[in-house]
């Protein structure tokens, strides 16, 4: 990564976003774009393209999820799960169309084994054709 290629960072008002941004910053990357889900929702597939097509980002941290804490996470778990899929499809299959060249998800573990399955066959798929993912794991065993 050049310090002026364009980064997008989703998710960039969480605590692992926030702390992606402060990093990028202080090693003299400053071509940062981010939106507050307000702005931009990332659920949203056209709003997602429409962003991508506008600001073409050569570099894409997805840290972007919706959280809710343990008592929201287990009461509505399928909203939750739909909703972070939705982000995470979005994110990756933009990221894909409009040529970004690298691409770091950060991944929570979910309960649903097959939500993790999913997202990296979907990963290894795009990993395929042309774009280059960085996935990370992030495992909240004190959650079980």
């Amino acid at each position: 990564m050049n310090k002026d290629s364009k980064i997008f960072v989703a998710g960039h008002r969480g605590m692992v976003g926030s702390a992606i941004e402060r990093k990028l910053r202080s090693k003299g990357y400053n071509n940062i774009v981010s939106r507050t889900s307000s702005e931009l929702d990332l659920r949203n597939q056209q709003a997602v393209l429409d962003f991508f097509e506008s600001e073409k980002p050569e570099y894409v941290f997805l840290s972007a999820a919706k959280v809710g804490g343990i008592n929201a996470n287990n009461k509505y778990r399928a909203e939750f799960i739909y909703d972070n899929l939705a982000i995470e499809i979005n994110v990756i299959d933009s990221s894909w169309k409009h040529g970004v060249k690298k691409l770091l998800f950060l991944g929570m573990k979910h309960t649903d084994h097959s939500t993790v399955a999913i997202l990296f066959l979907q990963c290894r798929l795009i990993c395929m054709a042309r774009m280059t993912i960085t996935i990370w794991k992030i495992h909240m065993s004190f959650l079980h």
